[in-house]
């Protein structure tokens, strides 16, 4: 299934300040692996509950917690043993692996992170090739002469 990420305890991990940003580093991970994040309180116009955003899906807590609709997705899931939940709540890890998920702390999973962003940055090859270019200041009106 993937992982099921409390965000807002993400966030802190990371020290990122948006929900955006959050969803932005996860972004190379979502291209591997399920990703869903949970974050406390109301949701935001620009990720509705339910959306998905660069192939991560976005849930709101909306009037309780994370941590109690963490439990429901995790209690409700038909996959719930294939599931990971990313989170530093002790209680609440220490609930889904009781219902069969799999729990990682935001700790080792910022480590983790990290090193699939290293891991993807030495595999791409990130120059511009001169065609590129052209081809570019052709698309925008830009004379390669200047």
């Amino acid at each position: 299934m993937g992982y099921l990420i409390d965000g807002n305890n993400l966030m802190k991990t990371l020290g990122v300040n948006t929900r955006k940003a959050l969803l932005d580093k996860l972004f190379g991970l979502a291209k591997l692996k399920q990703v869903s994040v949970v974050f406390d309180g109301g949701e935001e116009n620009f990720f509705p509950h339910g959306s998905s955003y660069k192939g991560i899906k976005v849930f709101y807590s909306r009037n309780s917690d994370a941590d109690s609709f963490i439990k429901s997705f995790v209690e409700g899931s038909k996959e719930r043993h294939t599931l990971v939940v990313v989170t530093s709540d002790l209680e609440l890890a220490s609930y889904c692996r009781r219902c069969g998920a799999k729990t990682i702390s935001t700790k080792d999973f910022s480590s983790k992170l990290k090193k699939l962003k290293v891991e993807k940055n030495e595999k791409e090859d990130l120059t511009v090739k001169p065609e590129e270019i052209s081809q570019w200041m052709r698309y925008f009106g830009v004379d390669e002469n200047d």
